[in-house]
């Protein structure tokens, strides 16, 4: 089985994507052989009010629930987030929250993110943050200029001690240097989870500090589609064995075992 924790659809402001639908995603997932999705909006991302793209996702998805788990988008920042994210996942069946504090203007650390991140882990929510998207090399004048930085992301996770948060879309072999040496300090039942789709296999080296830090049993598959291309994950995976000796169970545990769980499909 494989598990992608990091797909989307819709609508991108930045540049033409032309795969935006439920049904486009499952036809990528068809092709390459993914079993599940978590997937969120990216409508929902740049709304002012995040739960009309929440609802957008649950009518998109609506045929494709066997193959596309939801993930809520949230801004703690917007008047009544609390209420949108217990109705969320008490009334609508999302199964994750995601955040984007550089699209909305606030930091990770913060006192509403912080308590958005504490009421995730009191409801047994795990919390996705895209550190960015997209490559920040070429962004547009009105896209983000800076990714969350380690520091931030690290202060975050002590503040929020029972709260198990993924991260994507970085070089996270330096996130994890920061991150992980703090986290013995975490007393909480939280872990983080990182996530392979950016971090570069040339080599391994980035692929090797990240395990080296976190160890396999915390690093899960993503792909962010469609925003990404998918191969090149599968590829990470064959150099991981061919390079790193990594074992087919630990392959199997990051394509669907430790997201399984955590998700509590198992």
């Amino acid at each position: 089985m494989v598990i992608d924790v990091n797909a989307y659809i819709g609508h991108y402001p930045f540049r033409q994507i032309k795969l935006k639908t439920a049904a486009d995603l499952i036809g990528l997932m068809d092709e390459y052989e993914i079993d599940l999705c978590c997937t969120s909006s990216l409508n929902a991302i740049y709304y002012k009010d995040c739960m009309e793209g929440n609802h957008e996702l649950l009518d998109e998805i609506a045929a494709f629930k066997d193959r596309l788990i939801p993930f809520c988008t949230i801004n703690p920042e917007y008047n009544g987030a609390r209420d949108d994210f217990k109705q969320c996942v008490k009334k609508l069946g999302f199964k994750g929250l995601r955040l984007f504090p550089r699209q909305h203007g606030y930091k990770l650390d913060s006192k509403m993110s912080v308590a958005m991140l504490n009421m995730a882990g009191e409801m047994n929510i795990p919390v996705h943050i895209p550190i960015q998207l997209e490559d920040l090399r070429g962004h547009h004048p009105l896209d983000i200029e800076v990714a969350i930085g380690e520091e931030e992301i690290k202060c975050a996770t002590l503040l929020a001690p029972n709260t198990d948060i993924i991260l994507s879309n970085a070089y996270l072999d330096g996130y994890a240097r920061v991150i992980e040496s703090a986290c013995k300090a975490r007393l909480g039942k939280g872990k983080v989870y990182y996530d392979i789709g950016r971090v570069d296999c040339l080599g391994m080296t980035m692929m090797e500090e990240l395990i080296k830090e976190a160890g396999y049993e915390r690093i899960i598959f993503g792909t962010g589609a469609i925003l990404q291309i998918i191969p090149v994950q599968f590829v990470k995976l064959h150099y991981m064995e061919t390079i790193l000796g990594t074992t087919p169970g630990q392959i199997e545990e990051i394509k669907s075992g430790t997201l399984a769980r955590l998700l509590g499909l198992i």
